[in-house]
């Protein structure tokens, strides 16, 4: 049974508003409780929260003292509302803005729904108290009728309600990034294109998160293992890395920047890309459409494909050439949204909001992922970047005895040394099986010239060495390295600038040996090896 989120609870509900007595005794005792809610158990906590009475807090907190200064994590954000707007109205604002609703309940003083909270549920805990301000004051920018005090408060308890008005049993989940991306449309809606930017401005100012290049939340979001100096690194003040999971393997992981009091206004803190081209040209997107299976229901409208696969299907189509302009066509042709215009306008923000995230993962987004043969995304499963490769998602991998992978090296190798066609013969085998001995054994008796090439000098002279034993005629390669510390040092630098560059040092030692340098034998008995080999 693994955990969903963690919040504390207290032990007792109530029917009726505690008074300031009872109050204080579940502040005492609130923080000592915390609550592991998991699938097995969401249904409970939700009616115990909802139509019990129990009070809860979102966060949890070190030593169970429920104040700011002992905050531990965040994953369960609540929305006060005590009129002003009915749960109807903010329901269908967290829908226009993709912020799906956990539960919704009506307070213990409430009638007819003119009071309730909201819960949203975020997919990973936050355990910077920064960072988990930034995700109040956005919930407060969006829905500015809600109580500004559970906007300021992290460690704000909330108490249970009498009746639930609204559950959505799938869990669905918000995300930081997402929140952030949400808002700043939200702001465009309501201020214009003009003047939301300075509304921004005045977000980051006010919550320290920093602004990048685009006068936007300045997130980083990528998939699969995190770099370990992400991970809870705690040398980077101005910045903080926060991982949820997708099943039991696959990671999302962003990195969400602070301001570091240099650049409020964040304005050029990236620069521009000058690339006139995205990675991928316009030609890969038929080559996606023969792939993808879920790109093809897309594009032919042939099921309403949910939020978050469009979304993960954006963040691959954006990388191609008039992927983005093909992206809105798919939803006006096909009347993905019906008449409702705001839909359509806010995946042309989308679009451009999310042109620098990184591919999602088919793992993350595709109800096809378990039964299509697949890359990481859908880019790579459709082109392959030159010199790139990777393993099929229905790649079965097998093992053998020891015994009979030697054997079958040994038999590989011969067909290869008696084989008559020209060209290449690449034998894949591991280490420890013996290669060497085994090469060397094929080769002792052969007739004709044979060219053996290792990676490094000492297996060179490890084999020329065996080669001798067993009075094989050999000649070793000359290898300038090997004089190195005889000759002067600025002969080698220009000799291992020649080498790094390509180029071939045999001109410069030939110069060297041409105006009698003192090291002149040396050379030309390095160059006497090189020809007699």
């Amino acid at each position: 049974m693994s955990s969903i989120f963690q919040c504390s609870l207290d032990v007792k509900g109530n029917s009726v508003k505690p008074d300031s007595s009872t109050a204080g005794q579940i502040s005492n005792r609130i923080g000592k409780n915390i609550q592991s809610v998991s699938q097995d158990n969401i249904k409970q906590f939700v009616q115990m929260v909802g139509k019990e009475g129990y009070t809860f807090c979102p966060a949890t907190f070190n030593e169970g003292e429920r104040n700011k200064a002992n905050f531990n994590q965040q994953q369960l954000f609540a929305l006060d509302f005590d009129g002003g707007v009915t749960f109807e109205e903010v329901k269908d604002r967290s829908e226009r803005y993709n912020l799906p609703m956990l539960f919704a309940y009506e307070t213990l003083i409430g009638e007819n729904g003119n009071k309730f909270r909201a819960v949203f549920l975020n997919d990973a805990p936050i355990s910077d108290r920064k960072v988990t301000e930034a995700i109040l004051k956005s919930f407060e920018t969006m829905f500015p009728e809600a109580d500004k005090s559970c906007i300021k408060d992290t460690a704000k308890m909330y108490y249970g309600g009498k009746r639930l008005i609204h559950f959505d049993e799938s869990m669905p989940e918000i995300a930081v990034d997402l929140l952030f991306m949400n808002m700043s449309l939200y702001l465009k809606d309501k201020y214009g294109a003009t003047n939301y930017k300075r509304k921004l401005r005045e977000f980051s100012k006010a919550t320290g998160i920093r602004l990048n290049h685009k006068d936007q939340p300045d997130v980083t979001v990528s998939y699969g293992n995190p770099p370990e100096v992400l991970v809870n690194d705690k040398s980077s003040p101005n910045s903080t890395t926060i991982i949820s999971k997708n099943g039991k393997s696959l990671l999302k992981y962003y990195q969400i920047n602070l301001d570091d009091s240099t650049n409020i206004k964040g304005v050029n803190l990236k620069p521009k890309t000058t690339n006139a081209h995205l990675p991928y040209r316009s030609n890969v997107l038929g080559e996606v459409k023969s792939n993808c299976r879920l790109f093809r229901e897309f594009e032919a409208g042939d099921r309403q494909l949910h939020h978050d696969e469009l979304f993960g299907l954006a963040t691959n189509i954006i990388q191609i050439e008039s992927g983005a302009r093909c992206f809105n066509d798919y939803l006006y042709n096909n009347s993905y949204f019906g008449d409702r215009k705001h839909k359509y306008e806010s995946w042309d923000y989308y679009l451009k909001y999310i042109k620098d995230y990184k591919p999602q993962s088919c793992d993350r987004f595709c109800p096809y992922k378990d039964t299509c043969s697949h890359g990481t995304n859908i880019l790579s499963s459709s082109r392959l970047k030159y010199h790139e490769f990777e393993r099929l998602s229905n790649f079965k991998e097998t093992y053998v005895s020891i015994k009979e992978a030697e054997d079958d090296f040994a038999k590989e190798l011969y067909k290869a040394i008696k084989s008559k066609r020209t060209g290449w013969h690449i034998i894949k085998a591991q280490t420890s099986l013996g290669k060497t001995e085994k090469y060397i054994e094929a080769l002792k008796d052969l007739q004709g010239n044979v060219l053996v090439a290792v990676p490094t000098n000492k297996l060179k002279n490890e084999i020329v060495g065996r080669f001798s034993k067993m009075g094989v005629d050999v000649i070793m390669s000359p290898f300038l390295h090997e004089i190195k510390d005889i000759i002067p040092d600025y002969i080698w630098s220009t000799s291992e600038k020649d080498y790094a560059a390509g180029k071939s040092v045999i001109p410069y030692l030939l110069k060297l040996i041409e105006n009698s340098h003192p090291d002149a034998d040396l050379f030309v008995q390095y160059l006497n090896e090189l020809e007699s080999l």
